[in-house]
């Protein structure tokens, strides 16, 4: 799937048009576990529309994306 994204889009991410990532899915975690990490994304979710209030969700969404992957 990574390898199709790329091939198919291999303009676009050199242009820096569009960037892909890789997503994981951790399908063996409890309802307990899965309820945790909810709560910790609802958690970061709402830390940062208080520090940038005035993002749009589109915006917030890059926002949070770019800051856990380690981009400024």
């Amino acid at each position: 799937m990574r390898a199709a994204c790329l091939s198919a889009f291999i303009n676009q991410v050199k242009e820096k048009k569009c960037d892909a990532f890789y997503v994981r899915i951790n399908k063996n975690l409890t309802i307990g576990e899965k309820r945790q990490a909810m709560a910790a994304v609802r958690k970061k979710w709402d830390e940062t529309r208080e520090s940038h209030p005035g993002l749009s969700d589109s915006e917030l969404r890059v926002k949070i994306i770019r800051t856990e992957s380690g981009k400024p």
